[in-house]
C-alpha cells in the first residue's frame, strides 16, 4: 500500500476519534424544539451545548431530560432557594425575579417550595408557552437530570 494512503487512511481515522471524543464528552449541537425559550432560542435554533460543565449558577441555560422529555431551559432556583409564585410573579428568596412576564399558571409553585442540595428549579423564557417546573411532569431538577449547558 501506498505511504500516503496509509497516512490519509490514519489521518480520517484519528480525525474521527477525535470528533468522537469531543462530541460525547465536551461540546455537541443541539437544535431546540418549540416556542417555550422565546426570544432567546427560537424553534429549529441550532444551539452548542457543554457537556463538560462545572457549576450550575442562576440564569444559565441548560439542557436537561426529565421522564423522557428533554428540554432547554433557564435555570431561575438554586440549591437551597425558595420559590414562589404569587399574583403572576415569581419570587426568588422573597425578592421578585424580574425578568419574565406575568405569569398565568403557578402550578405547584403556587406554595413555596425550598430547593434542596443539587436541586434547580427552571423555566422557560416564554413562561407562558412553557412546561417547566411548574408543572409535575417536570418539577424540581435533580443535578443528575442536566446534561449541558448552553453557550
Amino acid at each position: 500500500m501506498n505511504k500516503s494512503v496509509v497516512i490519509f487512511i490514519i489521518s480520517i481515522i484519528v480525525t474521527g476519534l477525535l470528533a468522537y471524543f469531543v462530541t460525547t464528552y465536551f461540546v455537541q449541537i443541539a437544535y431546540v424544539y418549540g416556542e417555550s425559550m422565546e426570544p432567546t432560542y427560537e424553534n429549529d435554533d441550532i444551539i452548542f451545548i457543554n457537556k463538560n460543565y462545572k457549576n450550575i449558577d442562576r440564569n444559565d441555560v441548560v439542557v436537561a431530560t426529565k421522564n423522557g422529555i428533554v428540554m432547554v431551559k433557564r435555570v431561575v432556583g438554586v440549591e437551597n432557594d425558595k420559590i414562589i409564585i404569587k399574583d403572576g410573579k415569581l419570587y426568588i428568596n422573597d425578592k421578585e425575579y424580574k425578568k419574565i412576564d406575568k405569569i398565568e399558571v403557578a402550578g405547584i409553585a403556587e406554595e413555596e417550595i425550598q430547593l434542596g442540595k443539587d436541586e434547580y428549579f427552571v423555566i422557560g423564557d416564554n413562561i407562558n408557552k412553557s412546561i417547566d417546573s411548574r408543572y409535575k411532569e417536570v418539577g424540581i431538577l435533580k443535578k443528575s437530570d442536566i446534561i449541558a449547558t448552553v453557550y
